[in-house]
């Protein structure tokens, strides 16, 4: 489980196959999620690659203001 935004930027950081499969498969709580979505508008898009983004995540990423975003999800 990701358990906080800096744990999440090192996955990000590290840049290997392993890495980015956690980045992709890794649960986070709600409020985890959110708090990396507010630390930096570079995340959102990586963000979007997970497959077990909550749905109230989903919805949250449906109205943000990149298009890219929106066809992301």
């Amino acid at each position: 489980m990701i358990e906080s935004t800096s744990q999440f930027i090192a996955l990000v950081e590290r840049d290997d196959e392993e890495a980015r499969h956690d980045l992709r498969y890794r649960e986070a709580t709600e409020a985890t999620w959110l708090e990396i979505l507010r630390s930096d508008d570079h995340y959102v898009r990586i963000v979007t690659l997970n497959k077990t983004l909550p749905e109230s995540i989903l919805r949250h990423l449906s109205r943000h203001g990149s298009s890219e975003v929106r066809v992301d999800i």
